[in-house]
């Protein structure tokens, strides 16, 4: 990894296969090449020097006994074992495609690896005093937990792989940061077994790293109550997780309606994948089961749940569970407001609104009416509580409402509404 610390006056210039780049050391006087281009790119950012902030217990531990991984801290930095770092330069050779870039977006705006970056702790281990097998190691520390596990998840991307300085890369989760282990291709055993020792994984290995589905038993999600504790729902909900850029999927369980040639027992799946951007219907894939449960879909359908979560970069690793507000964090209440008075047909919409300690916003507005052919949406909604992102300060709002059939039959459909909480909060009026 090519990670430049220095004056401003410094200039590197970096050669890597027909990629040609030049990095001024000032991030912000550079723009002729800054990420996101396709041709080939520079991430850089400047950093305070005199932060206070000091290297994970993780990341130190992982220093001093690298000699379990045949290696051991280069001398020359000595007795800290690190280096810290004020500037970040990362050459990505491939550059990013306008596809592979909006990966990066966050609010529709490019958030690349430096977005919410604190301080770099960058150390180098080798084998001897020759400098044998090096591998370079570095902790980016970001200012919260879901920005640095946004970095992460999409570092770890394996349909898509940031090109890092051209060179083998694993990566590292922790809760504030990214542990980042460069290699050498001259030097892949030294390489592997470092990041074996850190816990990293590669992003062209995910088979090192699998992500939990919802075929997994050891990471099967648990269902959410959405019918207030009856015995026998007819609806059952499973949040399956958030993308890094603000996706989030859900299962839906229901009996099949009965008929003629009807299997007993037989189940109707739905997957949903929602933007919580701007709360937009991505996905809504059905799957007939006639074998009840988790176990009875992923016998049938598990290939194709697991390659829509892929294509939508659902990270199923970080829990997805209901929670409900709270005092002491955002939001600490969600509420559902009459917009206006009711129209002819004592129909009008409803507000939903997040309250916070900065003041309240409105994140959607609900209107009642059709909602399929043969359907209508009828009276409020119902707020069963939040699903918290662990990339980014968004959460999802299940809510659910009631329709009414052309028969008079009632059906309970569930939505997921995105709030942003780190902005857009309007101060409320005294009361």
């Amino acid at each position: 990894m090519l990670l430049f610390a220095g004056a401003p006056s410094r200039l590197l210039a970096v050669s890597l296969g027909v990629v040609t780049l030049l990095a001024a050391a000032d991030a912000r006087s550079r723009d002729d090449d800054a990420c996101p281009l396709e041709d080939g790119c520079t991430e850089a950012c400047e950093m305070p020097v005199a932060s206070l902030e000091q290297p994970s217990a993780v990341f130190l531990a992982k220093l001093k006994s690298a000699a379990a991984a045949g290696h051991r801290v280069e001398a020359r930095l000595a007795p800290s074992l690190y280096e810290r770092r004020s500037w970040l330069g990362v050459i990505n050779a491939a550059g990013l495609t306008p596809e592979m870039a909006k990966l990066w977006e966050v609010d529709r705006r490019y958030s690349g690896p430096c977005s919410g970056l604190v301080v770099v702790f960058w150390s180098r281990l080798v084998r001897n005093s020759e400098g044998a097998g090096a591998v370079e190691v570095y902790e980016l520390l970001y200012r919260g937990e879901a920005d640095a596990q946004r970095v992460a998840g999409l570092l770890l991307d394996a349909h898509h792989p940031w090109d890092w300085n051209y060179r083998p890369f694993a990566v590292a989760r922790s809760p504030r940061s990214v542990i980042i282990v460069e290699g050498r291709p001259a030097a892949l055993p030294a390489f592997r077994r470092v990041a074996e020792h850190f816990g990293a994984h590669r992003a062209d290995a995910p088979a090192a790293e699998p992500w939990p589905r919802p075929c997994d038993p050891e990471a099967e999600p648990k269902p959410i109550d959405v019918t207030g504790g009856e015995s026998r729902p007819p609806l059952s909900v499973f949040a399956l997780g958030f993308s890094a850029s603000g996706r989030f999927a859900w299962l839906e369980q229901r009996p099949t309606p009965g008929g003629p040639g009807t299997h007993a027992g037989a189940t109707d799946w739905s997957l949903q994948v929602t933007d919580l951007v701007d709360d937009r219907r991505l996905l809504a894939q059905t799957f007939a089961v006639k074998r009840k449960g988790l176990v009875g879909l992923c016998a049938s359908h598990g290939r194709e749940l697991a390659k829509v979560l892929a294509d939508n970069k659902i990270d199923g690793r970080a829990a997805s569970t209901l929670e409900q507000p709270r005092p002491s964090k955002d939001p600490v209440a969600v509420e559902v407001r009459r917009a206006r008075a009711e129209n002819e047909a004592g129909q009008g919409p409803h507000d939903l609104i997040l309250r916070g300690h900065a003041g309240s916003k409105r994140i959607a507005s609900l209107v009642e009416g059709e909602a399929a052919p043969g359907e209508n949406v009828v009276g409020a909604p119902k707020v069963l509580g939040i699903v918290r992102s662990p990339f980014e300060q968004r959460v999802a709002v299940a809510v659910t409402r009631e329709t009414l059939g052309a028969q008079g039959s009632r059906k309970t459909v569930v939505q997921f509404f995105g709030g942003r909480l780190d902005k857009g909060w309007k101060a409320d009026a005294p009361r």
